[in-house]
């Protein structure tokens, strides 16, 4: 059940999807598609699995840590620098959704890397202190696909700092 809450479709998948749909449309007029929309239905459906066992295949797939000046000057830039680690031996593509102190009103901003085998990425923005106060980032999530590119998945690190 754990494998079903944090596996998405990519629109990918839907257009190849639509393709087959397509080719079993024209099986109703021209006979000589069922075939092909047979074979294409069962190797899309073989894609899907390679691709969640590809995906899925790794507890930890990813490292993220975050990097904070612990005290923020008020009115100046101050730069936070998110470090993405992949540790699978494939390129993975990783979207990065901060979750951003709800002081900058900043909402789903996410950053798409692309990393290669034990690959390191840094993701850094800025921001500028209007008020007092704690500043209370939040968890980072991460959508992961392989280079199939026909599912997702959704990791939630708990990354709460102030």
């Amino acid at each position: 059940m754990k494998l079903l809450k944090s596996l998405y479709l990519t629109r990918f998948f839907f257009v190849l999807f639509a393709g087959v749909v397509l080719m079993y449309c024209l099986a109703t007029v021209f006979s000589v598609f069922y075939f092909a929309a047979n074979v294409a239905l069962l190797s899309l459906f073989v894609a899907v699995i390679a691709d969640i066992l590809l995906t899925f295949f790794v507890d930890h797939p990813v490292t993220v840590t975050r990097r904070v000046d612990s005290l923020l000057n008020l009115g100046d830039m101050n730069e936070v620098a998110l470090e993405v680690k992949n540790e699978t031996s494939q390129r993975i593509k990783v979207a990065i959704v901060e979750g951003y102190p709800i002081q900058l009103q900043r909402r789903s901003q996410e950053e798409i890397a692309v990393l290669h085998a034990n690959e390191s990425s840094v993701v850094t923005y800025s921001f500028k202190p209007t008020q007092r106060g704690e500043f209370l980032f939040g968890n980072v999530l991460i959508y992961l696909s392989s280079s199939l590119f026909l599912i997702k998945r959704r990791i939630v690190l708990p990354l709460k700092q102030t």
